[in-house]
């Protein structure tokens, strides 16, 4: 029994590493499928660490490191209890999977990775990791430099700056590490893994990224003041000759791209805080922290859930050009998304572990673990100062590090803060390991026996929960590649068990809903109408925030009322309810859709302010580039805008106002100039006013875009019979009955010139 618990003690360390190892999946945020995987392979591995140690992993409940768990325990349960009333509760227990899983690897580090050796070895995991992580960076830097698309660093993470809050946890250290050294040995290794990672560093062009690792740096320096003063400046020299030596070849011109847009982002916050108008990285940042202080002072307690940024933020968002799935802040995003509360929790949090490296530095005896604590603090600095200004922490990779090395510190402590006279042998663990008195005394206490029965039934709960999850992406997956196939029956099924193994999320029920979309649109199925509005209903029960169902709901009783029956009423209704929550620049299409249908109603009125709407969210000039974050290309955006001007141009022209009209029509016609419609309608309005040498020029254009336009042919016919020109006239008027034989105007036009 005790040879099988030494076994196990001595492969947990390397199920930890290959856990570490796994953040080299890069951005799996943003793929619920591998982050699941993550959570589950975390959570299984901490229940059995749990089930089989707990006497181990209580010990961090010993004396004051137990106030680091119970930061912990209460910002958990803080976001379980906001999970379930958030708007979108499938994403929130999704991102609360997440934190746990990082509580659990916290906890396996600090209590797994109890020895120096242990400390020692996954240090140098970390150290390879970094390399690793440049490496590849660079290796895709050089092969993008042939066709100039990459000037950033961003390796495996696809963004310079989550790549730069990876590299700010190990360079410290690995600075640290350096000048400490005193081998010829050690000081070539530390000299060369330090200068790669600083190249990867300054390669990012990350301004975040420079700007939270100066105080880093500083905060390092200051640990290590005993070192003479010497010391310090020579190595530095080398460590920044031998960096610059590498950087200057690899930039290419890149550091001169980088300096301006440092330089500029400097000037920018200088006139933002001075009040001038700004646009660009700054301004999107303000904007994004206004919207998560309106959203904090709309739900100043609960939040509205972990992880629905995304969700909430279109209805606070100020230009369409500044939209994102993060708040580019993490304390703001999380008092947003957590409340006033919450943001005290995890500033609380994250206090704790400050505490933690505070006492963890002032205990420890051997310089050597002192300088890894030091570096690890300015590490931890860097990246938590980083998150007021970016996105890395929604990175698992990132957090995952940062809680481990965490873990690393805590560790360091515990060895620190126990005398080994209070040290005995542990008759469960075996000979080899050790508990101390005091810890044995501790787990006679109520709050170590309530950890002992709650802790398991928690990561057991959990454990199953993302299982579950695990098996409705797996299907969601198998489903999307059955509908690539054009197999609908084998999609639905597979869409259909989905939305049993998670019934709260609106995925599964958005994804049938499509289905029967497509479905009805060749079919016209009153069955798969039925089933499509049933799903789409669903989906705004379960995500009421987010646009998706209201507006295929919509679609179908669009689709609906030309095919079965009358449904426009409803149609209009759900797309209100669209627009009530979803900002023109986020749901363009559903507000040209209402457009549409209160134009069919005869709603004038109220079309005209929906297209103006659209039109005020794209002001003028936007349509010459691709708004970076909206879901349109730069010709749909043309569309879009095109058909505002043109229909509020109609509406004009048939209330008699001729200038407005003109107006409109010519703009329609610039954002599209191959739009027979736009050249239709400036040509007719032209003429109404009687410039019928222009209105021929524009009627003449519509016609050579789409010879069967009739009306076009009509009004080109009048205005060559206004100019005289009779035999082009009778043609014109001919094309036009050819086209449309019922075209009376036409006819009876052509019967008075024949005459």
């Amino acid at each position: 029994m005790q040879a099988a618990s030494q076994k196990g003690m001595r492969v947990l360390p390397f199920v930890l590493w290959a856990i570490l190892l796994g953040t080299l999946s890069g951005d799996y945020s943003r793929v619920p499928l591998y982050s699941l995987v993550f959570q589950l392979i975390a959570t299984g591995v901490g229940i059995y660490w749990f089930l089989r140690y707990r006497h181990r992993v209580l010990e961090l409940w010993r004396g004051r490191l137990k106030w680091v768990l119970v930061a912990w325990a209460l910002f958990l349960l803080w976001a379980f209890l906001t999970a379930l009333s958030s708007v979108n509760v499938a994403d929130s227990l999704f991102q609360f999977g997440l934190w746990a899983s990082y509580f659990l690897i916290f906890v396996m580090s600090a209590s797994i990775l109890a020895s120096e050796e242990d400390t020692k070895k996954t240090i140098s995991l970390l150290f390879l990791l970094g390399l690793v992580v440049v490496g590849v960076g660079i290796w895709m830097r050089l092969g993008a430099f042939e066709d100039g698309t990459q000037i950033d660093l961003k390796s495996i993470f696809r963004n310079r700056n989550v790549l730069a809050a990876y590299l700010s946890l190990s360079l410290p250290l690995t600075v640290g590490l350096y000048l400490n050294a005193d081998s010829f040995r050690e000081k070539m290794a530390y000299c060369a893994v330090g200068t790669l990672l600083a190249t990867g560093f300054v390669l990012t062009h990350s301004s975040a990224g420079w700007v939270t690792m100066a105080p880093a740096l500083l905060l390092l320096f200051i640990l290590l003041r005993h070192l003479s003063a010497k010391r310090l400046v020579l190595r530095l020299l080398v460590l920044v000759a031998l960096t610059t030596a590498l950087v200057v070849p690899l930039e290419r011109g890149g550091f001169k791209y980088a300096a301006n847009t440092f330089y500029g982002n400097i000037v920018e916050a200088t006139e933002a805080v001075s009040g001038k108008p700004v646009t660009g990285t700054v301004s999107s940042r303000i904007d994004y922290y206004r919207a998560a202080l309106d959203i904090m002072a709309d739900e100043p307690i609960t939040g509205t859930g972990l992880g629905t940024w995304e969700t909430v933020f279109p209805r606070y968002q100020g230009q369409p050009v500044y939209y994102s799935i993060y708040a580019h802040g993490f304390f703001l995003q999380t008092g947003s998304e957590m409340g006033a509360v919450g943001l005290f929790l995890v500033l609380a949090l994250f206090g704790a572990l400050g505490w933690v490296c505070w006492r963890s530095l002032r205990v420890t005896r051997r310089l050597e673990s002192y300088v890894v604590v030091a570096g690890l603090t300015a590490g931890f600095l860097a990246v938590t100062l980083h998150n007021f200004l970016d996105i890395a922490w929604y990175f698992p990779s990132v957090s995952i590090l940062f809680w481990a090395e965490a873990g690393l510190v805590v560790a360091q402590l515990r060895r620190e803060e126990v005398p080994r006279s209070e040290r005995v042998a542990n008759p469960l663990l075996g000979p080899s390991e050790e508990i101390t008195l005091s810890k044995t005394r501790d787990l006679q206490g109520i709050s170590a026996r309530l950890a002992l029965v709650f802790l398991p039934v928690l990561f057991v709960a959990l454990f199953l929960f993302v299982a579950l999850e695990l098996g409705e992406h797996a299907l969601l997956r198998i489903g999307d590649a059955f509908m690539s196939r054009s197999r609908f029956q084998a999609a639905e099924g597979a869409y259909l068990w989905a939305s049993r193994f998670n019934p709260l999320d609106s995925q599964p029920p958005f994804r049938l809903a499509n289905l029967y979309n497509i479905r009805f649109e060749k079919s016209s199925s009153q069955e798969d109408l039925e089933r499509g509005v049933l799903f789409a209903k669903r989906v705004e029960e379960l995500d009421p925030r987010s646009s998706s169902g209201y507006a295929i709901l919509a679609r179908f009783y669009i689709m609906g009322d030309s095919r079965v029956g009358p449904m426009l009423d409803k149609a209009i209704a759900e797309l209100e309810k669209l627009i009530e929550m979803r900002r023109p620049f986020q749901a363009p299409y559903g507000y040209r859709e209402l457009g549409r249908a209160y134009l069919s109603q005869g709603r004038t009125e109220d079309a005209k302010r929906v297209y103006a709407m659209i039109l005020q969210a794209y002001p003028e000039g936007i349509y010459s580039r691709q708004p970076s974050h909206t879901p349109l290309s730069r010709e749909e955006l043309a569309a879009l805008l095109g058909e505002s001007h043109l229909a509020i141009g109609k509406i004009y022209f048939e209330e008699g106002d001729s200038e407005p009209a003109l107006r409109e029509f010519e703009q329609a016609a610039n954002l599209q100039p191959d739009n027979p419609a736009a050249r239709f309608n400036l040509g007719l309005s032209y003429y109404e006013r009687g410039d019928v040498e222009k209105a021929l020029l524009h009627l003449k254009e519509a016609v050579a875009l789409d010879p069967g336009y009739a009306p076009a042919h009509y009004y080109a016919g009048l205005s060559y019979q206004s100019l005289g020109r009779m035999e082009e006239a009778r043609i014109s008027f001919e094309n036009a009955i050819a086209i449309a034989p019922e075209y009376s105007e036409a006819r009876e036009s052509l019967e008075l010139l024949v005459r």
